[in-house]
């Protein structure tokens, strides 16, 4: 009775105060909830509910939280672990409406919580194969989701990402077009945000057509600004300017979301370096965040502070600074706080304030650190802070309990006077004994029983895995496939375009005085024209190269076509090194092969004959006709092959070598002709003699 005196003098005073209140406050239960837990449970548990209904009615979501986490604890204390997750996972719901610190003993109560439930990822692995009822599913999708926009808000990506992908399996397994829309837009987002613009641009492509279909025009703003965004970083400037201007247009009826749109296009002029129009539009920006978006404004103060060194008003760039620094303290945000902390440095050093300088470029480095520095780690360190208090106070209860049975004994030894009260005693312990050696023994068969249910879920979660990567590893080949076609379409629509520049370029070289300036300007553009076009060639040649199943095209094909194509390809050269030539053709010259490999073949060999041949040089090209076969020759009269140089030739190189002046292209084209020679089941060879020039013949089956 002594021991329980506290107890209900507390609870008078709580009471007390309890009506002593004029009007019901949920921080007043949650504050109650909380002093009560560990000597009254159950008065905690019907506080934490009060204080739920309460913040309801004042639509306090701090408040909610703090409910939800008090009636957690409680669950968690009557050994209720799943009903204690269901409380928790209720209040993620509001998790980017709280404080951080609130946020935080959130996380870690459903971590503390797993963690007893032998499971060390949050949601994920147990929701993914116990429930496969489609409103569990939902439920899940919307908890991940709403904890990677707290994890990306708190510069975790990390954590977002990881998230984001379990969002994405639930979201695909629902076949919910503005689920999967919806992550896709997640992942975009923070692809930008980890300077990864080729991914974000794949995801940001999947979110729009659902986007645009909706009418979501405040998704579709955001979408086509960071899209603009990430095309500018790429230095696509054309394409980025457009899809900014997509973005102000969808963003013009929503004024919440224009600063997104203002602040890129203050970031696009600044790199395009006009400054004035840059400066405009940091201040719209700032205008349309108002009181809101405050962890924005930090880049826009050190953009504007950049842009006041650029005029050189530096009492005016030292003011945007200090504001930066105020908000990237505030937000944590140490990526934006050590370029603030640069440009005052920079400022310092002008006015010639050196100790000053170095002083912040410090601070400007442990800022740096910060920002690399892995999240992850901190909330271990807050995780394990928290399980100490947590098992401490299991501690101070067992301490209590055996203060209880201390007393206890003393009393039962006071009152021990015969031995019918020992016996008893005895009786007593042996059967608790026999009932601690039942339980135990039960409670090794459950242990069994869940070992092998565990191990069954592990075997279920394996095979799981492993369909997810033998379908991701389907999608790469696919997506390797079509980067290798792609690389040559876009090659081959790059050159035509350069080929018409060159001829532009000959025929204004003909009507330029030789001795002015602009002869020698055209001259160069020309010759590196030229460079730009073999090095197309070549990167077109390894593009063939990647695609292992390159299938003929046999057909009928006239070779005298063939050749008259490719010289005209390069007449210019020909009229510039005054070439002749010795043509010698049969007079069929119908054949039944491919026409694009042959023709890529006849190219590469008159364009190494026209590299090597001398002004005023010769080249004769032979060809032979027989029934079965088609022989071709062309001879140069250049400098010549050396023997060395002769056996590696036909060879592929081991790597790529940037052309120079002293030799152009990457080294492709010979190997390629053989290559596409043997396709053909052809042969190819070559004789050659120093300083009296070179001469390829190949021989190719025609029938």
């Amino acid at each position: 009775m002594i021991n329980k005196l506290p107890y209900y003098i507390s609870l008078l005073i709580l009471l007390f105060t309890t009506n002593a209140y004029s009007e019901e406050t949920p921080k007043f239960y949650n504050d109650s909830a909380e002093e009560l837990f560990y000597d009254a449970p159950l008065e905690s548990y019907k506080m934490a509910e009060k204080a739920l209904e309460a913040a309801h009615k004042v639509s306090s979501t701090h408040e909610i939280v703090r409910a939800y986490v008090n009636l957690s604890r409680y669950y968690t204390f009557k050994e209720n672990y799943q009903r204690s997750l269901d409380s928790l996972y209720v209040g993620v719901e509001y998790i980017n409406d709280i404080p951080r610190e609130t946020a935080e003993q959130l996380l870690l109560s459903i971590s503390q919580n797993h963690v007893i439930l032998h499971s060390d990822n949050l949601t994920f692995d147990q929701f993914i194969k116990s429930n496969d009822e489609e409103k569990f599913w939902r439920k899940n999708y919307n908890v991940l989701i709403k904890l990677s926009a707290y994890y990306y808000n708190n510069y975790n990506y990390l954590n977002a990402n990881d998230n984001l992908q379990k969002a994405l399996v639930f979201a695909q397994n629902l076949k919910d077009s503005s689920y999967i829309s919806e992550v896709n837009y997640q992942i975009g987002r923070l692809a930008v945000a980890i300077e990864k613009y080729d991914r974000s641009l794949v995801y940001f492509n999947k979110s729009l057509p659902y986007t645009l279909a909706s009418n979501d025009s405040i998704r579709a703003s955001k979408i086509y600004s960071y899209m603009g965004e990430s095309q500018m970083l790429l230095k696509e400037y054309i394409t980025a300017d457009s899809l900014f201007q997509l973005a102000l247009s969808y963003s013009s009826q929503q004024n919440e979301n224009q600063y997104l749109v203002l602040k890129n296009l203050g970031k696009f002029n600044f790199n395009q370096g006009k400054y004035a129009t840059s400066r405009s539009y940091y201040y719209k920006a700032l205008q349309s965040m108002g009181n809101n978006f405050d962890a924005e404004k930090a880049f826009i103060f050190n953009e504007l502070g950049d842009l006041s060194i650029i005029d050189h008003n530096f009492s005016e760039s030292k003011i945007y600074y200090d504001s930066a620094i105020w908000y990237s303290k505030r937000f944590q945000d140490f990526k934006n706080l050590e370029e603030a902390l640069v440009g005052l440095s920079d400022i310092a050093e002008r006015r010639k304030d050196y100790k000053l300088s170095n002083e912040l470029l410090k601070n400007s480095k442990i800022a740096q650190a910060k920002s690399n520095e892995q999240k992850e780690m901190e909330a271990i360190s807050y995780s394990n802070a928290y399980f100490d208090t947590y098992f401490k106070d299991l501690q101070i209860i067992d301490l209590r309990q055996d203060k209880y049975i201390k007393d206890l004994i003393l009393e039962q030894e006071k009152v021990k006077t015969n031995l019918l009260i020992v016996i008893l005693i005895v009786v007593l312990l042996g059967g608790v004994l026999l009932v601690l050696w039942f339980l135990q023994t039960r409670k090794n068969a459950m242990l069994e029983r869940e070992k092998a249910k565990v191990a069954r879920e592990h075997n279920d979660e394996l095979m799981l895995i492993n369909d997810v990567l033998s379908q991701s590893q389907k999608e790469l080949l696919n997506a390797n496939q079509i980067k290798d076609r792609m690389f040559s379409v876009i090659g081959h629509d790059a050159k035509g375009p350069l080929i018409s520049v060159r001829n532009q370029v000959f025929g204004l070289i003909g009507k330029v005085d030789k001795d002015s300036s602009v002869y020698e300007e055209l001259v160069n553009s020309e010759i590196l024209i030229d460079n730009v076009i073999r090095l197309i060639n070549d990167l077109l040649n390894w593009a063939m190269l990647q695609d292992e199943k390159i299938e003929l095209n046999i057909e009928k094909v006239d070779f005298k076509e063939i050749l008259e194509t490719n010289l005209s390809l390069y007449k210019q050269v020909i009229d510039r090194k005054n070439i002749a030539f010795d043509i010698n053709l049969p007079s069929n010259t119908i054949l039944d092969t491919d026409y694009q490999l042959l023709s890529f073949c006849v190219r590469n060999l008159l364009s190494n004959a026209l590299k090597y041949s001398p002004e005023g040089g010769e080249i004769k090209i032979s060809s032979k006709r027989k029934e079965t076969s088609f022989s071709l020759s062309i001879s140069d009269n250049g400098p010549g092959i050396g023997e060395h140089q002769m056996e590696t030739i036909f060879l592929m190189p081991e790597s790529f070598i940037a052309p120079s002046p002293d030799r152009e292209g990457l080294g492709f084209g010979l190997p390629m002709t053989a290559r596409f020679v043997k396709l053909l089941k052809g042969d190819i060879s070559l004789t050659s003699k120093l300083n009296e020039g070179s001469k390829f013949q190949l021989t190719i089956p025609v029938g």
